[in-house]
Parts: structure tokens; C-alpha cells; sequence
């Protein structure tokens, strides 16, 4: 029940440092050299950045993608995969972005590879942090410590009208991100493009092609800019420095702030990038930490990522249960017995198991017509709020019905959002199930393609129009998520009611 290997690896190398400091390079060099094995990356993005590096270095039948969504030639010599998804046998391991096994989702994934992955070279790299877990649990490994190959320093306070091409404007959620984008669009001659979650995969790849290519001189992003996406950036201003984590609304983490504003100072051949934090009322960047961040990411100072544990999650065959509708009960008493097991294991912790029983009871009124291995499958599904459309259809043997919310034509930026969301839950469903219940991948895959070309052609009219951020009266900045300021809205509720009452 402990993840383990048989057969140690011949070799365990760390590569540990600060963005910018050439610890992929390095480890895709090894990589390459050998022709045989496999990259990790935390996100799609940066499989897929690897994965053409890669191909264009070594041909197209070599390399592979195998992501939650995307398969591409998943028998090459060298895939490059998210953890999830990654081979438990090969020949030489790159696991990048290692520091997010302490990810409360999605860490066990990590903790798996390090612990289990059959491999005669394992390559880690991560933020320094990550050494004193690395020396516990895999003592053999041989440390380099990597240094910024560029500068980045706090640069102070920034206007919008400041912004030089090459600039990284980062904001933390879809509203904040357009009504960013359209006011440097309308104080500027600059192009600027955006990047956030709700974006689709082409849309994604499209607008960082852009930006790589210099036909984008602004980029409005959300923190995946801080997770390993390399894009010449000259500056990163940090427009919000607070961030809703599925839980709360919070202040950054000092090693997040770092992350971000560390991709700066990769512009052409500049060896200099700046950290600002953005001034003017719709600012909301502490510029002490934004300040602090620079010290951390340009290593003159230390963060406060503390990489201590990584999670272990269950495996069917362990959780003993004899049916779907027990699959609840059995794993609460996994996660008990779990934390004896692991207490000779410091480096590892069972995962908290309250996710998994919370989408059991999403599930519920199908579980007695799903067999135990169905149900698993289902818990496993990297979608969110269609678990159970998906249950329906295995329940009751019919074809999956499309949410209404998912239904609607794609004439406008929110449906093709949703159109792409639900795109990308059938090719997870059918990935696991197979083609069948009415869908199959490829029809699944080009809708995903057909919704993510058509945002990309409507999002410069969305950000040039997008009113949110800016009041639609008298044009002052106000919350990104409104599109009236207080007082034009308290005129307008005033003037409603007078008109009501008269």
C-alpha cells in the first residue's frame, strides 16, 4: 500500500534552483540524448511545449503527448505526458515542476513517480526547496544547485501608460483579465492578448505562439505564467497579488509571487527583467511583496515554500470494497489506516479523502447500477460539475446528455468557453470508458477544436468591448467583475425606485 520499487534507479539526479536557471534545459539535453523515456510537466501547456521541442529536435515518430485530454502517438520512445498520465516504466524520468507534490489535488501524482516509477535515470527538478524532501527520500540523489542566468530586481510602481513591449501584466480571474487587457488596449498602441483558465487548449497555444512570435506586445495572464511556461518576457507587473484558491480568497504565498515574477528577463538577448506591482485605482498589488518576490526570485533571499510531505492516494485494489455504494465507507478507512502505515515513512501522508467522498455523493442515485470499477473511474475524472451527466449515461446504458448550460450555440465568448469545457470532459470520459454512450473522442476532440477557434477569432472584439472594470456611465475603473461603479450604481437604483413609487 506504500508506493515502492523494486529495482532502485542507476541514477537519481536533482536539479534544483530558481526560474530561469536552466534546470529543463539541462534535464531535456539528457533526455534527448538517451531516446528512450519520458518529461513531466504540471500543465498540458508545458507537456505540449516539450513535446515540439522535441519533435522538431528528434522527428515526429519519436515523441509522444499523453495528457488528461490529448493523445498523440502515445507509443513513441519519449512521451511527454502530466504526472497523472505518465509511465511507471521507461528509461530515463524527467519530473518537472516537482515542488507541486505538496498540491492538495494533485500531489500524490509526484509522490507516486518519486517513490514507484521503475527507471534507470530519474531526473527531479524543482525550486531549492524541494532539497530536504529529495534527501530523504531518495538519499542517492546527486543535488546541482542552478542560478539565474538573467537579473530580475523590483522595479517600483507602474503605470499603464509605462508598459514596454514584451510586458507580463498578471491578474487572478477571467473578469479581471479582460478588463486589464482592454484598458492598456485603450491607453496604448500596444496588441495585447490574454491568457486564463477558462480558455480553451488551441486558444491557449495560439496566444503564447503570438506573444513568442512578437505580434503581441502586452500579455494579461492569470499565474500560469508561473508555472514553467517560458515565453519572452521582459517585465511582469503584478496588477493583484491576492487569489481565490477554490476555497478562499487570499494573499500570494511569497515562493507563488516569486514563481510569477521570475519569468521576467528572457526578452531577446536582455539579461535584465523587472518586477513591478501596477499603479492606479484598479490596482490591488502589495508592493512590498512584489518587491519581497524579486529579492526571492533573483536568489538573494529565501522563500517560504515549505516542501515537507508528499500525498499518497489509494488504489482501487486497496481499498477492499466490494461495491460502488461502499466506496465511501472503505475509503475513510483507508486514510486511518494509511496514517499508521506511513508513520515509518516521514516523507509521505495520505491524501485527504473528503474530495472523493464528496463526488461519491455527487453519484449517489447511480452508484447501485455501477459496477465498483465504473465508480473509481468516475471519481478519477479530471472534470468538474459533470460527474454525474456522466454517471447517468453508464447507469442507464444511454447516451450522455448534454448540460443545457453546454447546449447553447457558440455565438459568443462565454458559449465557446462552455462549448470547450464540456468538449474537453468528453474526451476525458471517453479516454477512460471509451468511444460509446453516443460520443466518441474524435467527436469530442473536434468540438473541443472547432469551440477553441472560434473564441480565438472573437476574443480581440470581446477585449475591445468588454465593459467589466470599467463603468458603462461615466467610464471610471471600478471591480473587475462590474461594470458600474458605486455611485452610478446607487443613481441608477435611486432613480428606478422613484420612478417605481411615481
Amino acid at each position: 500500500m506504500v508506493p515502492t520499487r523494486s529495482v532502485e534507479p542507476l541514477s537519481v539526479t536533482a536539479h534544483l534552483g530558481p526560474t530561469n536557471s536552466g534546470k529543463t534545459y539541462h534535464a531535456i539535453e539528457q533526455l534527448a540524448h538517451a531516446r528512450y523515456g519520458a518529461y513531466v510537466a504540471p500543465l498540458r501547456a508545458l507537456a505540449v511545449e516539450v513535446y515540439e521541442r522535441l519533435t522538431e529536435r528528434l522527428g515526429a515518430d519519436a515523441v509522444g503527448l499523453i495528457t488528461g485530454e490529448q493523445v498523440k502517438n502515445p507509443d513513441a520512445d519519449i512521451v511527454c505526458c502530466t504526472p497523472e498520465c505518465a509511465p511507471r516504466q521507461t528509461h530515463t524520468m524527467v519530473i518537472d515542476e516537482t515542488h507541486w507534490l505538496v498540491d492538495e489535488q494533485r500531489g500524490w501524482a509526484w509522490t507516486e513517480l518519486l517513490a514507484a516509477a521503475e527507471v534507470e535515470h530519474l531526473v527531479i527538478l524543482g525550486a531549492p526547496e524541494l532539497e530536504p524532501l529529495v534527501r530523504q527520500a531518495l538519499p542517492s540523489a546527486t543535488v546541482h544547485h542552478h542560478t539565474r542566468l538573467s537579473t530580475v530586481e523590483y522595479g517600483g510602481r507602474i503605470g499603464v501608460a509605462n508598459l514596454e513591449p514584451g510586458t507580463v501584466v498578471v491578474a487572478f480571474s477571467r473578469a479581471s483579465v479582460l478588463a486589464m487587457a482592454r484598458e492598456i488596449g485603450h491607453a496604448t498602441d500596444h496588441v495585447v492578448g490574454t491568457l486564463y483558465g477558462a480558455m480553451p487548449p488551441y486558444a491557449r497555444m495560439h496566444t503564447i505562439d503570438a506573444f513568442a512570435a512578437g505580434d503581441l506586445d502586452v500579455l494579461v495572464c492569470t499565474d500560469v505564467i508561473g508555472h514553467g511556461i517560458n515565453l519572452p518576457v521582459q517585465h511582469v507587473v503584478m496588477a493583484q497579488t491576492t487569489k481565490h484558491d477554490g476555497r478562499e480568497l487570499r494573499s500570494l504565498h511569497l515562493w507563488e509571487a516569486a514563481q510569477i515574477v521570475g519569468r521576467a528577463g528572457r526578452f531577446g538577448l536582455s539579461e535584465m527583467g523587472r518586477a513591478y506591482s501596477l499603479a492606479g485605482g484598479r490596482s490591488t498589488a502589495s508592493a512590498s511583496l512584489v518587491e519581497r518576490a524579486a529579492l526571492v526570485a533573483a536568489g538573494k533571499s529565501s522563500a517560504d515554500l515549505k516542501v515537507v510531505q508528499g500525498q499518497v492516494r489509494p488504489k482501487l485494489g486497496e481499498l477492499g470494497a466490494p461495491d460502488a455504494a461502499s466506496l465511501a465507507a472503505h475509503l475513510r478507512a483507508w486514510e486511518s489506516e494509511m496514517r499508521e502505515l506511513l508513520a515509518s515513512h516521514p516523507w509521505m501522508r495520505p491524501m485527504p479523502v473528503e474530495p472523493l467522498v464528496a463526488r461519491c455523493e455527487e453519484i449517489r442515485g447511480y452508484l447501485d447500477r455501477l459496477t465498483v470499477e465504473q465508480a473509481w473511474k468516475l471519481l478519477a475524472l479530471p472534470v468538474k460539475d459533470t460527474t454525474a451527466v456522466f454517471a447517468r449515461a453508464l447507469a442507464r446504458d444511454e447516451a450522455v446528455r448534454t448540460p443545457a448550460d453546454y447546449a447553447a450555440p457558440i455565438e459568443d465568448l462565454e458559449s465557446a468557453e462552455r462549448a470547450s469545457k464540456w468538449a474537453r470532459d468528453l474526451m476525458s470520459f471517453t479516454r477512460a470508458f471509451g468511444d460509446g454512450h453516443g460520443i466518441t473522442y474524435a467527436d469530442a476532440a473536434a468540438l473541443e477544436h472547432a469551440a477553441s477557434v472560434r473564441l480565438t477569432d472573437l476574443l480581440p472584439d470581446h477585449i475591445r468591448e468588454h465593459t467589466m472594470g470599467r463603468c458603462s456611465d461615466c467610464g471610471r475603473p471600478c471591480p473587475a467583475r462590474l461594470d458600474q461603479c458605486r455611485n452610478c450604481e446607487a443613481d441608477s437604483w435611486e432613480h428606478w425606485t422613484s420612478e417605481s413609487t411615481a
